[in-house]
């Protein structure tokens, strides 16, 4: 997170601030995914190898690097490597930012290309993701991708929480050992 401005990759920091929103969001969602996975498992290894599995698949599944088959495609959705991903994209690419380039645009300058003709801007188009693209306003908007990630942070955790209450309500209804000698 550091090493972004230095490096010049952002203008803004607005945008460090966003990149490290997506990324704390990530970290939470993974974090309580781990944490889902272990407490509805009966034993700590199982829990800890699914989460595991799970994370690992999470990011192959998002479809940024191989094209899933469509019976698998809806697993990108609770993914989220794919929400975090879409929305630093779509905070750090705009469709008038430039990059040099050998034949460039007259709109621009000499060795200036539009970033939205990039080919691998082209491939995240083919792959489902829009980002920095001309007149279309998906491609500039990270409301859908903070909404997806907070609320899949919820269900887990409310995921947490049911199970907790569960296992307290059981606990509750057991008998206190102390008073079952004494009878």
């Amino acid at each position: 997170m550091v090493c972004y401005p230095f490096a010049g990759v952002f203008g803004s920091i607005k945008i460090v601030i966003l990149v490290g929103l997506f990324l704390l969001l990530n970290n939470l969602c993974y974090i309580s995914l781990g944490s889902v996975l272990g407490v509805y498992s009966k034993r700590v290894p199982q829990g800890m190898i699914a989460s595991t599995i799970f994370s690992q698949t999470s990011l192959v599944a998002a479809g940024f690097y191989t094209t899933l088959p469509p019976a698998l495609d809806w697993i990108r959705y609770i993914s989220p490597f794919y929400w975090t991903f879409r929305g630093i994209l779509k905070s750090c690419f705009k469709w008038n930012d430039t990059l040099e380039c050998i034949k460039g645009s007259s709109e621009v300058g000499a060795n200036q290309c539009f970033l939205e003709y990039h080919p691998a801007i082209d491939q995240y188009k083919e792959r489902g993701l829009h980002v920095a693209t001309y007149n279309d306003a998906s491609s500039d908007s990270i409301s859908l991708e903070f909404v997806a990630l907070v609320l899949l942070l919820t269900i887990l955790n409310f995921l947490i929480y049911a199970k907790a209450w569960v296992t307290c309500k059981r606990f509750e209804k057991q008998p206190d050992p102390e008073d079952v000698q004494e009878r």
